[in-house]
């Protein structure tokens, strides 16, 4: 069961105080594949926002002339040789008449050298790094489930381990592999990294090392046996019986736990991800490969880098903006703004202010607010208490900088000299990009 997690309101306090002074090949034929506004806000008087498959013939095919027979010897056709072979054969002498020899094989399934090759028993993920034996992940469901950081650039550390066995015991087993896939999704217009999802690999044969027989043991059969033990996938009819206890594989060392570590970046696409896993022996035999998957569990969040807006000293009916930008403060407060998607969903902005104490004059509200999410798009014009859902949607990782303006249509006649506000922001989760179906 997927999770969703939205990050709610960021409350920011908004001030501004009155001022008289304005503001500011050939052999087959293989067919072809099927077929803004810039500037300032502007409102207007009254306050508004203005086949068939290809085949390969061969040539006819001449059947071998009969060898020639000495006088008196009788010549026997092809079809009757064959007869008078698979009589013979399934008898258990031979026949003077004849003069065949039964012959008889079976296939050999054991792999080279004689090793039938390891086997894969079991693959789970957990917390990484390894070396802390967690066990855990962040979900009851089966399987595993991890929650993101919700931080800039902090990662997940996760660890892909398994069970794997040999015949020979495990000091056979040469090496072992892990990979991991991505959702079947797309990133979208902020692709970094080579990153490009849609089911592609994210980590492709990482090498897996073996722990100690007392920490696999330990792990395995104590933390995730005991507490988590819905976390592995098994395979080929494995379970805890096999694998645990004294005269199971582990204590045999017949088997042996391997993990590689690994880590989902703050800015991975939510979803399910393929993890898939196999082994070698020194023989060169290797094992079936045995899938599994995480889920990484939706999280929408975005900061800012703003804890205020002073929208400056204002005089009735004209316009008033604070202007953001793309550079990053470190320290929060009545900075240029900035806001970044720190989740792992695409998302968008719901914004709301309050009517910072000017009330209404004959039912419409004295104070009116705009909005853009960078200079080359057009402001979005609301009133107070009013939720505007502001474009363009965030991409993963994706900061935008985001102009604010107010216009005030009328003073009260019992105003003061400052007026104080709050704004709401609020993360909605957008959509995926889709993957494209290659044609």
């Amino acid at each position: 069961m997927k999770k969703h997690i939205s990050l709610l309101a960021i409350v920011l306090m908004v001030v501004f105080s009155v001022q008289s002074a304005p503001a500011r090949g050939e052999d087959a034929v293989i067919p072809d594949s099927g077929p803004a506004e810039t500037g300032k806000p502007v409102f207007d008087i009254a306050g508004q926002s203005l086949k068939e498959p290809a085949t390969l013939e061969l040539p006819g095919q001449e059947s071998a002339p009969l060898p020639e027979t000495d006088q008196g010897e009788s010549s026997l056709a092809p079809q009757d040789l064959s007869a008078e072979f698979l009589d013979n054969a399934s008898s258990s002498s031979s026949s003077p008449d004849t003069g065949t020899i039964p012959t008889r094989f079976s296939e050999d399934m054991s792999a080279p050298g004689g090793s039938a090759g390891p086997s894969v028993k079991a693959v789970w993920l957990m917390m990484g790094p390894a070396g802390k034996f967690s066990g855990t992940d962040d979900g009851s469901e089966p399987g595993a489930q991890f929650l993101p950081s919700g931080r800039f650039e902090v990662g997940k550390p996760v660890s892909i381990c398994a069970v794997i066995s040999d015949s020979d015991g495990i000091a056979d087993i040469a090496s072992a592999a892990g990979s991991i896939f991505y959702p079947q999704a797309g990133f979208g217009e902020s692709e970094q990294s080579g990153r490009n999802g849609c089911g592609l690999p994210k980590e492709q044969n990482m090498p897996m090392s073996a722990l100690t027989k007392d920490d696999a043991v330990a792990l395995f059969c104590g933390a995730i046996r005991n507490q988590n033990s819905n976390l592995p996938v098994f395979a080929g009819g494995s379970g805890y019986g096999d694998i645990c206890g004294g005269e199971g594989e582990l204590a045999q060392e017949k088997a042996g736990v391997f993990c590689a570590d690994a880590e989902l970046a703050y800015d991975d696409l939510s979803g399910e991800y393929k993890i898939s896993v196999s082994a070698k022996d020194k023989g060169g035999a290797g094992s079936e490969a045995v899938n599994a998957t995480l889920s990484y569990l939706e999280l929408t969040a975005f900061e800012t880098d703003f804890a205020g807006l002073d929208y400056g000293r204002v005089r009735q009916g004209s316009v008033n903006s604070v202007d953001g930008d793309l550079a990053w403060q470190g320290s929060r407060g009545e900075n240029n703004s900035t806001i970044r998607n720190v989740g792992n969903t695409r998302m968008r902005i719901e914004i709301s202010q309050n009517d910072m104490g000017l009330g209404k004059t004959g039912g419409d509200w004295n104070i009116r607010y705009g909005t853009r999410l960078g200079m080359d798009k057009p402001w979005q014009n609301y009133s107070p208490e009013e939720k505007v859902v502001l474009e363009p949607v965030f991409n993963l990782s994706e900061a935008k900088p985001a102009d604010f303006a107010i216009k005030v249509l009328h003073f009260p006649e019992d105003s003061t000299q400052n007026y104080l506000g709050k704004m709401t922001l609020n993360a909605l989760k957008a959509e995926f990009l889709s993957c494209s179906v290659p044609k």
